[in-house]
């Protein structure tokens, strides 16, 4: 039985929790730093106060040798107040992973609805920024043409929410659909109507608010998360294969209709449009090869955490635009924290994986949630080979 103050600092923990997607690091870095450091004070006031487990767990290992990655990439970094600055970005993650693992299962429970409430209502306003927010923000910009990539999104209205750009705010959402999903067959097998409820409302929102990002990368990673998905469901509940499989073929068919109108819709762009598929899949591309050559000079150490964009205009194409990121998380990984740092992120993915389908397969109950987060992580992984969620704290945050 927890203590009032133990239930006073998981209240204060579960309200930090909502508002981590609600806080922009880029737009607003001050309060994010406020909000780090509020969130890692109630944290480890959670460990102190919260329920005695044992810290043996598997996951730890891969865990101290990120830490040791981050170090020792820090250390020799090219740079090393960047990569100071930006390590206090993982020690929330860190103190998320810990406090969960010491929530009890309702605990857990309460921090996924959490999750989806925040997620929710942001898709909400998604929606109200596609009928009626945009056009004031474009007006604004068209004044002071301070962000030309900022005007090309809203003129195609492609909503984006608290987040800095449509395909964040998509890397977000893919997160939270899949833990929905889990969450209403659950409440559908146990027969709570009120979870069916606000799973289902929230799903619709979020999906409305999905195609409203009009971001391709976004829905091919939910889409191949949700094969994975069915294909767990498919094996785990024998008597379900039949509806499984129907649904897989719906949801395939609405899926690639979906695509199909966002690229279509996107084919109208100039061949100089910052927002074609063209523009974007070169873009791309010439990021790949600088991060590989960025990687061939420093493969052990890597440039630092932090110091992908400081590097960058040394390798660039000329064609290329200038950025900060190597829109694929693994490569960017590898050149700024080396060839430990991105061999111990490989090992945390195969270890959770494999936890977690270990875990499916004792548990009787709560398959559909494992489900859920084994899919959600999946998308979280498949989209930062496209981009780099994985370097933004409200989307990051909600898969460690």
């Amino acid at each position: 039985m927890q203590t009032p103050k133990a239930n006073l600092v998981w209240k204060l923990l579960l309200l930090l929790i909502f508002l981590r997607p609600l806080i922009s690091q880029r737009t607003h870095p001050s309060l994010d730093i406020y909000y780090s450091l509020a969130f890692l004070a109630c944290a480890c006031l959670w460990l102190a106060f919260g329920r005695k487990v044992s810290w043996r767990n598997h996951l730890n290992y891969p865990l101290t040798l990120i830490l040791i990655a981050l170090a020792v990439s820090t250390t020799l970094s090219i740079n090393p107040r960047s990569s100071l600055q930006q390590t206090y970005n993982f020690l929330p993650y860190l103190a998320i992973f810990y406090s969960a693992a010491k929530a009890t299962a309702r605990q857990r429970r309460e921090i996924l609805l959490t999750m989806m409430g925040a997620c929710a209502l942001l898709s909400f306003y998604g929606i109200y920024q596609f009928f009626w927010g945009l056009q004031h923000i474009l007006n604004y910009l068209s004044q002071t043409k301070a962000y030309p990539y900022a005007e090309e999104f809203l003129a195609r209205k492609r909503v984006f929410a608290t987040f800095f750009s449509p395909g964040m705010f998509a890397g977000y959402l893919i997160i939270i659909i899949p833990l929905a999903l889990g969450l209403l067959l659950e409440g559908i097998a146990q027969k709570k109507r009120r979870i069916c409820i606000f799973s289902g409302l929230s799903i619709s929102l979020m999906l409305f608010s999905l195609l409203l990002t009009k971001s391709v990368g976004g829905w091919i990673s939910l889409f191949i998360a949700l094969l994975a998905f069915s294909a767990l469901l498919f094996v785990r509940y024998p008597a379900l294969r039949g509806k499984v499989a129907i649904a897989t073929l719906i949801m395939v068919f609405i899926i690639a209709c979906v695509l199909a109108g966002t690229l279509i819709k996107r084919t109208d762009y100039s061949s100089f449009d910052p927002g074609s598929p063209q523009v974007s899949i070169e873009q791309r591309l010439y990021f790949w090869k600088a991060a590989t050559k960025i990687i061939k000079d420093f493969p052990l150490r890597g440039v630092g955490l932090g110091n992908f964009g400081l590097v960058y205009r040394n390798y660039k194409s000329p064609q290329a635009f200038q950025t900060h990121f190597a829109h694929n998380s693994y490569l960017q990984i590898w050149a700024e924290v080396g060839i430990l740092g991105i061999l111990a992120w490989l090992w945390l993915i195969f270890k959770s994986f494999r936890v977690g389908l270990k875990n499916l397969k004792a548990q009787s109950e709560q398959g559909y949630l494992s489900i859920g987060l084994m899919a959600a992580s999946l998308a979280f992984l498949i989209h930062n080979f496209v981009d780099f969620t994985f370097f933004i704290p409200e989307a990051a945050f909600q898969w460690w």
